[in-house]
């Protein structure tokens, strides 16, 4: 009786897999991981949407200059794809990154079609007829480990709003679904645990180290622990540096200045004299109030010299209130790479720097 069971089972189950449309056995195959480099944006539009003012000012903002590096790079490396490009190619469609842009006016409009089938043709018209714009975060459409950005809006005056409202968000989206890569790629051998517990004791600083990286001094006359990592061309240097916390002077612009200044002379060359300094005259120094973990920070990036040596490049810091032991803790990621790109080096510096926890 059982045997006559499992056969009819597994005629019904081989039955209704014949029965299923090509479409729908599609469906049933397994994602693709999705590929491609960090800061890598694929932006799908008509092409007359793209030479009009609310892609004009898209690619403004995408192609930003990227705070504060020596030689400027753009904030992400930009490719535009009519829709029918990417839908056309299993290899574009399995990018990591994409920025849709549509205005919904334009109803013969390839990407108009490719909003309203992926988000909803009735949720769209509700957005449309009420506030008019929105921007909205998809994950996984084509491949795993995607996000899709659609921006879109009612006509191009309001998607050119959209586009300037918007856009700090956009750029938050993608550092988050970027940072991800980056801190599997950056402990792929794992975490130095050793280091990570000496600076704990030292410092009362939890911190995530990679393996690579190592104690290159402690000063506790300067109250200062020096980490780094020497890779081929680059090499990346953390500071870690703490005070007591007398009032909220000490996070303001000016502080932090005299604070990583003050600590310069750990980093020093053979040249007589010399130590690290802030360079705020050749380069400005960009500064904002944030978060990590939970804990108010100011965030600095800016350009670090060797004074009375010719050396230099790029720093982002950030002063963190400790609000357990009442200190300020100055956490400081510095890269030194001549002649090298820096923007991915110094976002896995700012990554790292922002697991930091009290």
């Amino acid at each position: 009786m059982k045997l006559l069971q499992y056969i009819t089972l597994f005629f019904l189950f081989g039955l209704g897999l014949a029965s299923c449309t090509e479409g729908q056995m599609k469906s049933l195959e397994p994602k693709a991981n999705a590929y491609g480099n960090l800061n890598n944006v694929v932006v799908i539009a008509d092409e007359e949407l793209i030479n009009s003012t609310p892609g004009d000012s898209l690619m403004y903002y995408l192609q930003a200059a990227y705070p504060i590096l020596p030689a400027p790079e753009p904030l992400f490396d930009v490719k535009v794809y009519a829709p029918a490009q990417v839908l056309s190619s299993k290899q574009r469609r399995e990018l990591r990154t994409y920025v849709i842009l549509a205005d919904m006016s334009d109803k013969d409009s390839p990407t108009t079609q490719l909003v309203n089938r992926d988000l909803g043709e009735e949720n769209v018209r509700g957005i449309m007829e009420t506030k008019g714009y929105s921007t909205k975060v998809v994950k996984d459409r084509w491949a795993k480990g995607q996000v899709l950005i659609y921006v879109f809006a009612k006509d191009e005056a309001t998607l050119t709003e959209n586009v300037m409202r918007s856009f700090p968000g956009i750029v938050q989206r993608i550092n988050e679904h970027d940072s991800r890569q980056i801190m599997t790629t950056s402990f792929f051998k794992g975490d130095n645990r050793p280091l990570e517990q000496e600076i704990l004791d030292t410092m009362g600083v939890k911190i995530r180290l990679p393996k690579d990286y190592q104690k290159a001094a402690y000063d506790p006359g300067l109250n200062t622990f020096w980490v780094r990592f020497d890779e081929k061309e680059y090499t990346y240097n953390i500071l870690l540096h703490k005070v007591d916390y007398r009032d909220k002077e000490q996070l303001t612009r000016e502080s932090f200045v005299v604070m990583r200044d003050s600590i310069g002379q750990l980093v020093a060359t053979d040249a007589e004299n010399s130590r690290m300094v802030v360079n705020d005259t050749d380069l400005p120094l960009y500064v904002k109030g944030t978060t990590v973990n939970g804990n108010f920070a100011l965030k600095a990036n800016g350009i670090w010299e060797i004074e009375n040596d010719f050396m230099g490049g790029p720093f982002v810091s950030y002063l963190i209130h400790n609000p357990n032991t009442d200190e300020i803790v100055l956490a400081d990621g510095f890269l030194f790479a001549p002649g090298k790109s820096k923007r991915e080096a110094l976002q896995v510096l700012d990554n790292i720097l922002q697991t930091i926890k009290f």
